[in-house]
């Protein structure tokens, strides 16, 4: 019984958070009310205090889900880049983000300029061979070049949080950036945070 009751408050809270990621396509948060929420998750009103407190803490569940997926892709990415530099892996890193931002809707209109990736390499996962490959490689990075753990970690949510709201933020306002103002800003803004240290050094072969 108590399994059975479980797996359907699950699938209540799944169909809230579902009904409001369908509904931030078209409104921003602050025209959406519970109700419209559970009229189009199908459920009681009621049902929607019993795991959020507000439409927004409902949204920021959303959104720490959206960037999970997408930090996830980048740990992917960056561990197939077998070439180049820390400071031209973290550059190509940052223009997969921007590709990644333009093909998903979801993204765009739930995360956009409220992109924020701190938490997820601050607390990395030894765990997953790709999170701790890649915090090994931002650790000797911030050795090489002098700089804290800790700063090289800021560097880095400097990096991905301003390209991927630079992106989102020319989306929301109907201005589609081209693929060379997009790497332009990204070569910019990734040079001055990881400067070459050690030009033709690799971290791994």
């Amino acid at each position: 019984m108590t399994t059975v009751k479980t797996n359907e408050e699950t699938l209540t809270r799944k169909k809230m958070l579902d009904a409001l990621e369908e509904l931030l396509l078209t409104k921003n948060i602050e025209e959406i009310a519970v109700q419209d929420i559970t009229e189009k998750a199908d459920v009681g009103k009621g049902s929607f205090y019993r795991y959020f407190s507000s439409p927004y803490e409902a949204q920021q569940i959303l959104i720490c889900k959206k960037e999970a997926v997408c930090w996830k892709k980048m740990l992917q990415y960056y561990s197939c880049i077998s070439t180049g530099t820390f400071s031209q892996k973290i550059m190509r890193m940052a223009i997969n983000l921007t590709a990644y931002v333009n093909s998903s809707i979801y993204f765009q209109k739930i995360v956009g300029e409220n992109a924020s990736w701190y938490e997820y390499f601050s607390e990395a996962d030894s765990s997953d061979p790709d999170s701790r490959e890649f915090i090994e490689d931002l650790n000797t990075y911030a050795e090489a070049a002098g700089i804290s753990q800790e700063q090289a970690k800021m560097n880095l949510h400097l990096l991905l949080t301003n390209t991927a709201r630079y992106v989102s933020k020319a989306i929301n306002n109907h201005y589609p950036l081209t693929f060379e103002e997009t790497r332009a800003f990204v070569r910019k803004t990734s040079g001055q945070l990881f400067p070459e240290k050690s030009p033709g050094k690799t971290l791994r072969s």
